[in-house]
């Protein structure tokens, strides 16, 4: 009895920390993906990846894919998001983003607190594949009172740079490459694909304006 209390308890963990599997599920915008990486040359490259399959498969490609459109559109509708291939054909969409990340009351003054990604949506007949990856902080304007100079927000939403040089940096991004890094900007790369998922949900369903 001990031994399959222990099980259940293994198996709600690994289902709770490998929410990329869930393959063959219908789409739910509540499940969010952990972040994984692949290395190249020697860095790390941190992305976000899940498949959504949904219960039928009558839902056509190109159904899929204009839904998958008006969410990037509507969700990232700033002049600074740029859609890079649009090809309903092959079902791939490829969109260069941004998300604000806002100040918590730090004694930094802040200009721009944004991170910059790179959204993959591919489409075929009853599922479609996001994947976020190329994760870049923003250099911000900043002033502080202590001698180590930092970015904006260093003690939750960003990290430490502690050669920071205004000349080399200012207004420059910086590849997000540990998981330090990646927790400053974590929960908001989540709300993003929360809005992403429920959008195309949404449109599917007929009731797009709501979402």
């Amino acid at each position: 009895m001990k031994k399959t209390m222990i099980n259940k308890h293994l198996i709600s963990i690994l289902f709770y920390f490998f929410p990329l599997f869930s393959i063959g599920q219908k789409a739910d915008p509540m499940s969010l993906p952990i972040p994984t990486f692949d290395t190249i040359d020697g860095k790390r490259n941190y992305f976000y990846e899940e498949i959504i399959k949904f219960s039928s498969d009558t839902i056509s490609k190109s159904k899929i894919y204009t839904a998958a459109k008006f969410a990037v559109t509507s969700i990232f509708n700033s002049s600074k998001n740029i859609v890079q291939l649009d090809d309903s054909t092959n079902g791939n969409l490829i969109a260069k983003v941004y998300t604000t990340l806002p100040d918590e009351g730090t004694f930094i003054l802040v200009k721009d607190n944004v991170v910059y990604y790179s959204l993959t949506i591919k489409v075929k007949n009853g599922a479609y594949k996001y994947r976020i990856e190329n994760i870049h902080k923003a250099f911000a304007i900043q002033k502080t009172t202590s001698s180590s100079i930092a970015l904006a927000g260093t003690n939750y939403y960003d990290f430490e740079l502690n050669n920071y040089d205004p000349n080399r940096h200012k207004g420059k991004k910086l590849k997000i490459e540990t998981m330090t890094e990646l927790n400053t900007a974590h929960n908001y790369l989540q709300a993003d694909i929360k809005k992403l998922k429920k959008a195309i949900e949404s449109y599917l369903n007929g009731d797009f304006e709501k979402w």
